[in-house]
This record gives C-alpha cells, structure tokens and sequence, in this order.
C-alpha cells in the first residue's frame, strides 16, 4: 500500500468516524419517543442513511395483512364471494 493509498484510507476512515460519533450524538440528544419523527428532522444531517432507516421504520411488522387482501382479493375473483362477505362484515361487495 503506498502513502497516498493509507492517507485516503485514514480520511475515509475519519470521515465515517466522524459521521458516527454525530449521529450518536444527535440521538442522545433527542428527546422525543418518534422514530420516525427523529428521521425526518434528522434528513438533512444524514442524507444518505435517512431514506434507509425510514423503509424500514415503516415496514410493517408481518405480512398478515398483505397475505389477507389477496387472499380476499383470490376470492371475489374465483366466486367465493360469500367468504368475502363474511371476512368484510357483509358490507356491500360488488
């Protein structure tokens, strides 16, 4: 490894050291319950991390619902509509 190879490792190094200690930082410093709340004020300090950490702050837990709606949506296709109207509450399903 030649010198100007380790000084731009060393920087880069530095660099994501320094990101690191900010964000810890601004984390410690918040003092709200919110995370996502906390990405969307914290989206100009953390450009890049901020897209990423709010995908995953709002996907949802399981896929239960997702795996229900086609489901109910295989049924009104296929003529089951009587288990879509009981999975619904019988409100009016065309």
């Amino acid at each position: 490894m030649d010198h100007n190879s380790a000084t731009s490792s060393a920087i880069g190094t530095n660099s994501i050291e320094n990101k690191l200690v900010s964000y810890a930082s601004a984390v410690k410093s918040y003092s709200g319950n919110n995370a996502l709340e906390f990405w969307k004020n914290a989206e100009s300090t953390f450009p890049l991390l901020a897209p990423l950490a709010e995908d995953l702050i709002s996907a949802p837990g399981s896929q239960a619902y997702v795996e229900r709606v086609f489901s109910v949506c295989g049924d009104l296709t296929s003529g089951k509509k009587e288990q879509a109207h009981q999975e619904f509450g019988n409100k009016d399903i065309p």
